[in-house]
């Protein structure tokens, strides 16, 4: 059955009934695939070319071909179409009365099963993607978490091993401050323990005796751990290095005291020793000077061998024609003559 090549509204039929000259069967009812409607039309003009008849040209006679029949239906527009009822669409419009009822049901049932069939993939697609976001975010949360443990790590090995150092350091000086003590002589001990000598501002100190003053000197930790709440750690150290400032302090008075008496008795001796060279080198001084007057004098009133004594021949070297002085390197107590520079 020929149908038309510009709309599904013309079908070609054998020209009996409700036909038009040109052979076009015309029906006044088009139904809606898509929403099942039945519309109603007048499709006369539609299917005998109102336009055409309008102008006053007779509609196609019988025998001629199909073909300029379809052509001059392929100059009406489609506007002249009304939209159906229920859709408000014309590309679903079929002629007549038609039921689409099964065709819309297994269509409906399709995209229904469709429908399931996508709402399964997407919730698939979501799973699958929630458990790479999943798989994403746990393995960034482990590496995280890697790291800040390592970062922890190294911050508690840091601090551990800063702890650590403290605590030997305090340890050892402690242990050295109860050798000092140990070693300390009786007396400045009892000095230090008695309270009557220090400031009544100062804490009272203590120490320990015999058994527990060996223990102590083993290991103090210890000893403190037997202790309990007796005596606490904070305690003795702070009796410890109390102790020992007090120990070094009456030491430092102790050597500033004897510094101080030896730098007095050897700047005293110092002092002695340069008034006797003082001494000695004015006397050699005056005693030269009482040869010169005396030889002077010998010279100026007269040059008589007579004068001068055996004593003086023979401390001076005198031989009559000059005067020898003894070089001061060569003075004794039986020559006091010197050695006079420039003269």
């Amino acid at each position: 059955m020929p149908l038309s090549p510009r709309s599904p509204i013309f079908k070609f039929h054998r020209p009996t009934g409700n036909t038009t000259a040109s052979g076009v069967y015309v029906s006044p009812y088009l139904s809606c695939k898509d929403c099942n409607a039945l519309n109603f039309i007048n499709a006369t003009p539609i299917g005998m070319g109102f336009d055409l008849v309008a102008k006053g040209k007779p509609p196609v006679a019988s025998g001629k071909y199909i073909l300029d029949i379809r052509q001059r239906l392929a100059s009406l527009r489609r506007e002249v179409l009304p939209v159906c009822v229920g859709c408000g669409r014309t590309i679903h419009l079929a002629v007549g009365v038609r039921d689409f009822t099964p065709q819309l049901a297994e269509e409906a049932a399709a995209f229904q099963r469709s429908g399931d069939t996508r709402y399964h993939a997407a919730v698939q697609l979501q799973c699958a993607g929630r458990r790479w976001l999943a798989r994403s975010e746990a393995h960034r949360r482990r590496v995280e978490k890697a790291k800040r443990d390592a970062v922890e790590r190294r911050a508690a090995v840091t601090v551990q091993r800063r702890m650590r150092g403290v605590i030997s350091r305090q340890t050892t000086r402690i242990q050295s401050g109860i050798c000092i003590i140990q070693w300390a002589h009786p007396m400045m001990k009892s000095i230090v323990l008695d309270e009557s000598k220090w400031d009544s501002s100062r804490p009272p100190l203590f120490w320990f005796e015999g058994d527990d003053l060996t223990l102590i000197c083993t290991d103090y930790r210890n000893y403190l751990d037997r202790c309990g709440p007796l005596m606490t750690l904070r305690r003795f150290e702070s009796n410890v290095v109390q102790f020992v400032h007090r120990i070094n302090e009456m030491e430092r008075k102790m050597a500033t005291r004897i510094q101080a008496q030896w730098r007095g008795l050897k700047a005293r001796r110092e002092v002695a020793t340069l008034k006797s060279a003082m001494a000695v080198l004015e006397e050699v001084r005056f005693k030269a000077a009482v040869l010169i007057q005396r030889t002077v004098r010998r010279r100026r009133f007269g040059n008589e061998p007579s004068w001068t004594t055996s004593s003086d021949v023979a401390r001076m070297g005198y031989d009559g024609t000059s005067i020898k002085l003894t070089p001061c390197t060569k003075l004794t107590a039986e020559t006091p003559t010197v050695w006079l520079l420039g003269w």
